[in-house]
């Protein structure tokens, strides 16, 4: 229950890179995700949808491309890219862009028009970091042969 070993906890299981702890960290993240993505999380309680968010996208990296766990994380994490928090937004990005998946394509390009609209986000993320995504989004696109 404290969001500071919870953050922790998704940190060190996102380290060992192995599939094996994406279902505990998608579990621990659909508990989570009213706070997550539509709450206004701050302090230890952000840190952890922080956490929870990217963990499963770093521990995608030894997972076969065909691997089932690369879809159920775009599932879980596309509900983040309509945080309030610029981080777990930010996170959303790489672990969506990580799972290589199409299925990530439309949430990213729906994030950054919200991000670039003025007024889209509270808390938006700097013009530098939009076009970070923006990259990580053409580079999904290129993987999986979409066109804009």
């Amino acid at each position: 229950n404290d969001p500071s070993v919870g953050a922790y906890a998704a940190e060190i299981a996102g380290r060992l890179n192995q599939p094996a702890v994406i279902p505990a960290l998608l579990a621990a993240l659909k508990g989570q995700m009213k706070v997550c993505s539509s709450g206004a999380p701050s302090g230890a309680w952000a840190d952890r949808c922080v956490w929870l968010t990217y963990a499963p996208g770093a521990a995608l990296y030894n997972a076969r491309p065909d691997d089932p766990l690369r879809d159920k994380v775009v599932e879980a994490v596309a509900e983040m890219t309509r945080s309030s928090h610029p981080k777990v937004r930010e996170v959303a990005v790489e672990t969506l862009h990580t799972t290589g998946r199409r299925a990530a394509i439309e949430p990213l390009r729906r994030m950054i028009a919200k991000e670039r609209e003025k007024g889209g986000f509270a808390r938006p993320n700097s013009a530098a970091m939009v076009a970070r995504f923006e990259k990580r989004l053409r580079a999904l696109e290129a993987s999986n042969g979409a066109k804009r």
